[in-house]
């Protein structure tokens, strides 16, 4: 986010909490249930216990939110996205694409069913601000995103957020 201070423009840095990676999940899970105009499945697949980062929520939270629809653009309709969350040494690996092909059932598995999309395709200039806003709250956070390639059929977005130790 920018913004003017007494003249010059600048990014706000980044107000970072601690805060559980599922938590982070269930809100991003939440905002696209919300979203009027969201119409896939998705898996979140959360870490057993409590991780924590200290990261900027409500980025962090539009950032999976962005992904997950940029990754809904280059998909078929009927495929199954997923976002994933695996402890890598001192680092949460957060991954989302697509899961498989498969979109029946619903149920207290993990999964956001929602209606038959109205309309697969995606604007590519959309997925481009959405990509530039990940990168940039990433990069606040001293993290890098890392993308697939644009042609890919199945197209993969992850980062690495750093764990919070215990006691910090």
């Amino acid at each position: 986010m920018l913004v003017a201070v007494d003249g010059v423009c600048g990014e706000l840095p980044p107000e970072r909490s601690v805060i559980s990676v599922n938590t982070l999940l269930r809100w991003a899970e939440a905002k696209l249930l919300t979203s009027g105009g969201w119409h896939r499945v998705v898996r979140f697949q959360p870490l057993p216990g409590q991780t924590l980062g200290r990261v900027d929520q409500t980025r962090i939270t539009q950032t999976l939110v962005y992904l997950l629809m940029c990754a809904a653009g280059s998909t078929s309709p009927e495929s199954e996205l997923q976002a994933s969350v695996l402890i890598r040494g001192d680092r949460i690996e957060v991954t989302i694409g697509v899961r498989g092909n498969n979109v029946s059932g619903s149920g207290g598995d993990g999964r956001v069913p929602l209606e038959p999309p109205l309309d697969s395709q995606t604007d590519p200039i959309d997925d481009a601000l959405r990509l530039s806003a990940c990168r940039k709250a990433l990069e606040a956070h001293g993290v890098e995103l890392e993308v697939g390639k644009a042609d890919e059929p199945n197209r993969m977005f992850s980062f690495k957020l750093p764990v919070l130790a215990a006691g910090r």
